[in-house]
C-alpha cells in the first residue's frame, strides 16, 4: 500500500518496536500484521522430544542416512579413510581391476583392525596392500611400478608386504618372469624375436635352477639383456633398468652367470 485510505496522503511511516504502519497525516493506522525477520523465508526447524538436536550433532544426513563427522572419528578410522582414498589413487594409475582394488581395502582394513600401523607408515601400508592384492589375483606388477613416481621407498615398501604376508596369512604367489618380459621388452621397442628369446632363456633359468631367491623382475630384466646381445637387437643397460626398476650391477652380475650357464 503506498497511500492513506483515508486521507489519500502518501506520507506513510512506520514503528518498528509495535510493528505498525500509520498516516502521519491522519494518523490512520493501516497496517498492523507483525514483519516475518527470516532474511531467507525458511522455517523454522522443531526437533521432537523424542529426537533432540544435541543427539544429532556431529553428524550428516545424505540421502537419508546418518554419516559421523570426521572430528568424531576414531584414530582406526581416521588411519582407515586416509589409507583407502590411498588406494583409490594407487589403482587408478595402475589401472587395477575393481576385484583387486576390493582386495587391496580389504587387506588394508584387516593390517588397521590388527593394529599393524602402530608405528608404521600408513602410505606404506597402503601400497603394501595393493602390491599383495596383485600377487593374490597373478596380476603382474613389479615393486618399482608400484611406488613409481611417489615417495615411497621400494624396500619399506617389500618389508611391509612381508609383515603383511606373515600376520595375515596372505597366500601369493610370486610373479613368473615370463609375465613380465613381454611388458618390459614391449616398452624398450624390441623386436619380436628378441621377447621370444628372453623367455625361452628365463625358462631355462628356472628349470636350471639359476636365480633361486632372485625377483622376478631380476630374472626378466637379465634374460632381456641376454636375448638383445644374442639378437643384434642391443639395448643399454640403463635403459633395462629404468623400465624394470633393477640396479646395473645386478644385471651385469647375474647375465654373466646366465650366460654362462645357458651356453653349455
Amino acid at each position: 500500500m503506498d497511500k492513506c485510505p483515508e486521507c489519500g496522503s502518501v506520507n506513510l511511516a512506520c514503528f518498528s518496536k509495535q510493528n505498525e504502519m500509520f498516516c502521519n497525516n491522519c494518523g490512520l493506522v493501516i497496517d498492523d500484521t507483525p514483519i516475518d525477520d527470516n532474511t531467507f523465508g525458511s522455517t523454522t526447524v522443531r526437533h521432537s522430544p523424542a529426537e533432540p538436536y544435541m543427539l544429532r550433532a556431529g553428524t550428516n544426513n545424505n540421502n537419508g542416512k546418518i554419516f559421523k563427522d570426521s572430528w568424531f572419528y576414531s584414530t582406526k578410522e581416521k588411519n582407515i579413510n586416509k589409507g583407502l582414498s590411498r588406494i583409490n589413487w594407487i589403482v587408478s594409475k595402475l589401472n587395477l581391476p575393481e576385484y583387486a582394488t576390493k582386495e587391496a581395502k580389504r587387506i588394508f582394513k584387516m593390517a588397521i583392525e590388527r593394529d599393524l600401523s602402530v608405528g608404521r607408515d600408513n602410505v606404506t601400508l597402503a601400497y603394501a596392500s595393493v602390491y599383495a592384492s596383485c600377487l593374490i589375483h597373478s596380476i603382474p606388477k613389479t615393486p618399482y611400478e608400484v611406488v613409481a613416481f611417489t615417495s615411497v621407498c621400494k624396500n619399506k615398501m617389500m618389508r611391509h608386504y612381508r609383515l603383511l604376508k606373515k600376520r595375515l596369512n596372505i597366500n601369493a604367489k610370486p610373479i613368473d618372469p615370463t609375465d613380465l618380459i613381454p611388458r618390459f621388452g614391449s616398452r624398450l621397442y624390441l623386436k619380436n624375436k628378441t621377447i621370444t628369446l628372453a623367455i625361452e632363456i628365463a625358462m631355462k633359468v628356472n628349470q636350471n635352477n639359476l636365480l633361486n631367491g632372485k625377483s622376478p623382475a631380476t630374472i626378466g630384466a637379465t634374460c632381456l639383456y641376454i636375448a638383445t646381445r644374442l639378437n643384434d637387437d642391443y639395448r643399454p643397460q640403463r635403459e633395462i633398468t629404468n623400465v624394470s626398476g633393477v640396479l646395473e650391477v645386478t644385471v651385469r652380475k647375474w647375465s654373466k652367470i646366465v650366460a654362462e650357464n645357458i651356453s653349455r
